[in-house]
């Protein structure tokens, strides 16, 4: 099993964040944004099932955090077939025409499963 697919450690990692920030936040400026007022269940990245687990509960995590965190598990499903094909296409091809042909597999497979690209090149 590897560190990121181990729902164990990363409950324990995530509990230690929170359970001891009031002992590091002073040790670096960035420690805030470990804080848990601070977090952002909603944004751009998923988290974790262990994660998950954790903020369940201590009672922070609601069904809506839940609902875009597989939003954006399904997103990454996505993305990923989309590069396996882009790589297995283009390789051998110079880095420019492997980013110009990635950017058009990418969009076209964020359109097909009804997702927005964000950006197209």
């Amino acid at each position: 099993i590897t560190y990121l697919e181990d729902e164990e450690m990363i409950y324990q990692q995530t509990k230690l964040m929170v359970t001891l920030y009031d002992q590091y936040k002073g040790a670096h400026p960035g420690a805030i944004g470990w804080a848990l007022d601070r977090q952002v269940f909603s944004w751009i990245l998923p988290y974790h099932k262990g994660a998950i687990r954790y903020f369940k509960e201590i009672g922070v995590w609601k069904p809506e955090y839940q609902e875009r965190t597989d939003e954006l598990v399904a997103r990454q499903k996505v993305l990923k077939t989309a590069w396996d094909k882009a790589k297995a296409e283009m390789g051998g091809k110079s880095k420019d025409e492997f980013v110009a042909y990635w950017m058009k597999v990418r969009a076209a497979a964020l359109k097909t499963a009804g997702m927005d690209p964000i950006w197209e090149q």
